[in-house]
């Protein structure tokens, strides 16, 4: 049995010292304050669907399939990498997220 809770509001996130779990505490439609706690481990999972979600969410929402969420760029940097045959391509938003994406030359 799952237990549902409907967020209202996220607050902030926080790590432990160690690195090895991160909690993202919201704000629940009733008032209450709720903790989220992931092992690092699945912060790339989670990461690659957060985009795979908002396109749905949105797309559902608009009732329009061609709908997406789009960041304004602030700054975008290309670099290559220390090994030298892969470039990194950073792009970053006004409010700071930053994303790098490695490039071959294939």
């Amino acid at each position: 049995m799952s237990t549902s809770i409907d967020i209202k509001s996220l607050s902030r996130f926080e790590t432990v010292e160690d690195g090895r779990s991160f909690g993202m505490l919201a704000e629940d439609v009733s008032g209450r304050s709720v903790r989220l706690t992931f092992p690092t481990d699945v912060l790339s999972s989670l990461v690659m669907t957060l985009p795979q979600m908002s396109t749905a969410a949105i797309q559902r929402y608009r009732n329009n399939p061609s709908a997406r969420v789009v960041y304004p760029l602030a700054e975008s940097r290309t670099e290559l990498s220390t090994d030298l045959s892969t470039r990194i391509l950073t792009l970053k938003t006004p409010d700071g997220f930053t994303v790098s994406f490695a490039v071959s030359d294939d």
